[in-house]
């Protein structure tokens, strides 16, 4: 009654049912693959591993996502590089956060939320859900490159 959802308890796994977590994740052994919605689980062999915890951009990788970052980049050119890759799918939007890691991060998600809660005070439907549904898509691949590490 007051509101707030609470996990469900049901026979079989649905992927679809965002309440329910694999039992893995939910007896906290391991953590949830948030594009999959299974379990999470690391490679076994060194190297593979090392890849999945600290993911690298390729050199074309680079040189198509990287943001020239500088003291005078301001945030609307963040913004058009992020809908740029955004407009691509997934796995652009992928490969652009981990080539912008070290600038990005959680430092992306305040930008678009504040961006989305101006809008929302301004009244602006059409900017909010612009980048409500941007900052959906830049968390969910910022969470899919992190999640080795939680």
């Amino acid at each position: 009654g007051d509101g707030v959802l609470e996990p469900v308890e049901l026979d079989e796994f649905d992927p679809n049912n965002p309440l329910q977590l694999p039992a893995e994740v939910k007896s906290g052994q391991q953590v949830l693959d948030p594009v999959s919605k299974k379990a999470y689980f690391l490679p076994l062999d060194e190297p593979t591993r090392m890849a999945a915890c600290f993911p690298r951009p390729s050199d074309q990788s680079r040189e198509t996502y990287r943001i020239n970052w500088s003291p005078s980049t301001g945030y609307q050119e963040v913004i058009d590089a992020l809908m740029a890759a955004d407009a691509k799918g997934f796995t652009t939007m992928r490969e652009f956060v981990v080539a912008n890691h070290d600038h990005l991060g959680y430092r992306g998600a305040l930008l678009l939320t504040g961006l989305k809660m101006n809008a929302q005070y301004r009244k602006d439907k059409a900017g909010q859900e612009k980048y409500d549904a941007l900052r959906r898509s830049f968390v969910l691949a910022d969470q899919s490159v992190t999640v080795p590490l939680r």
